[in-house]
């Protein structure tokens, strides 16, 4: 019924539209993430102690899903960012009271994200050009 070995080499080069959202971890200082917002949902993890949110960003990888902490949600909260490129880039962590940490990050909207050349698959997946 379908070519199984023309199937296994279209999906190789990338055609086809990828249902499972990948998620992206932030692990070094300097990761980032660059993609269009759109949607931003609840997310409850027994990782956090307060309730946070978890973004999903159309990126030249694919669609990413990131959470960023209830204190970046807070400064986010009632902005307008759907279809909006946004730039995010982990900082490190940064000591609270009681001895805990949070994440810090930069988050930022890219004004004149038309002005950007869009880079190929493999270069937004490894960084590398």
């Amino acid at each position: 019924m379908y070519d199984e070995k023309a199937i296994k080499a279209a999906m190789d080069r990338g055609e086809g539209e990828d249902l499972l959202l990948k998620i992206k971890p932030w692990e070094q200082v300097g990761d980032f993430l660059v993609g269009e917002l759109e949607s931003v949902h609840d997310f409850e993890s027994s990782e956090f102690d307060t309730p946070c949110k978890r973004y999903v960003l159309r990126t030249n990888g694919g669609r990413i899903s990131t959470v960023l902490g209830a204190v970046v949600d807070k400064s986010l909260q009632g902005q307008n960012l759907i279809d909006k490129t946004l730039y995010i880039e982990y900082k490190g962590k940064i000591p609270t009271k009681g001895g805990r940490h949070m994440n810090d990050f930069v988050v930022r909207r890219l004004t004149n994200a038309e002005n950007y050349q869009r880079v190929g698959k493999e270069e937004a997946e490894t960084g590398k050009k």
